[in-house]
């Protein structure tokens, strides 16, 4: 499918739907309750390599492990994997999101020499220590630190992204001189159009004004992007938010109307109610939307 139907040049993939956090806003959880419908995995190495075989991996230009509903760290296999990928190009830009309180510090040393200088790991931290276990419910923000700055200390790049919430505004400045002195390359603060659900009614993520965003405009990433995103179960999907469609239960219905012939087409013609809903795109691939709105910050 990769060779034959399109050029993929991104891969975007699950490694697991796994994890160890509550996050209030995140799909695993309906409020305060957990998903009814999610079906707990790992996307295995074996699985890996049958579906990105040494062949493909070496037309690749990035790899970058987020998913919908895990961290990728949950995946027994994780390091494993990345050490195949950089064995299969040593050109290939790879990539890994994760809250950070998993593993420990050897690990990340280890996760450092693997990634080399064309890798990064993107650290989700909202908040200090005070303030990020309130969405990031579980995490213990110590091992965050201990690990992140590992990671730094062998050499890895790291990236500290930000969601803004009422309860954590007020950090960011403090927030982002703690990000260059433990030595993040870039700190990156996230406004999110996420959803409140009624029983976690007291988080209140901090929206971006639309006026305020340099570029409003959201734009089908499955047409704009010779990409392919893979889920914890090994399936292919045009994008990311497709791939949640499939446990989600504000989508589920919508989901099982999609003509098989649409979702594999390409170009992907982005018509369904699910991507109305999560990108608020139009069949054009064009629409001024609230979409998430990101500053991002390098330091020297």
């Amino acid at each position: 499918m990769i060779r034959f139907s399109r050029s993929i040049t991104e891969i975007h993939a699950e490694l697991s739907s796994f994890c160890h956090l509550k996050c209030p806003q995140c799909p695993r959880t309906i409020g305060e309750n957990p998903n009814p419908y999610l079906q707990e995995t790992h996307l295995s190495l074996d699985k890996l390599r049958k579906i990105l075989p040494f062949e493909d991996i070496r037309d690749l230009k990035l790899f970058f492990a987020c998913g919908n509903y895990g961290d990728p760290l949950m995946n027994p296999e994780c390091l494993e994997i990345y050490r195949y990928l950089r064995t299969c190009s040593n050109n290939l830009e790879l990539q890994i999101h994760t809250n950070g309180s998993l593993r420990n510090k050897t690990y990340f040393y280890h996760l450092a020499q693997v990634l080399q200088d064309k890798g990064s790991i993107i650290f989700s931290i909202d908040g200090l220590e005070d303030t990020n276990h309130i969405y990031r419910r579980g995490s213990i923000w110590n091992k965050i630190v201990n690990n992140a700055s590992s990671f730094i200390k062998a050499g890895g790049y790291a990236i500290w992204n930000y969601i803004v919430f009422e309860h954590n505004e007020h950090q960011i400045e403090k927030a982002r001189v703690l990000a260059h002195e433990l030595g993040f390359k870039a700190f990156n603060v996230k406004y999110s159009k996420r959803r409140v659900h009624p029983t976690t009614s007291w988080l209140k993520p901090v929206r971006r004004p639309l006026e305020a965003s340099k570029d409003p405009i959201v734009i089908c990433q499955a047409l704009k992007k010779e990409s392919l995103y893979i889920d914890a179960h090994g399936d292919l999907y045009p994008c990311c938010y497709l791939g949640e469609a499939h446990y989600h239960p504000r989508y589920i219905e919508d989901y099982k109307k999609i003509d098989n012939n649409t979702l594999n087409s390409y170009p992907f013609n982005p018509t369904s109610s699910i991507c109305i809903k999560s990108c608020s795109v139009n069949n054009q691939g064009l629409n001024p939307t609230e979409a998430q709105f990101t500053e991002k910050n390098s330091f020297r």
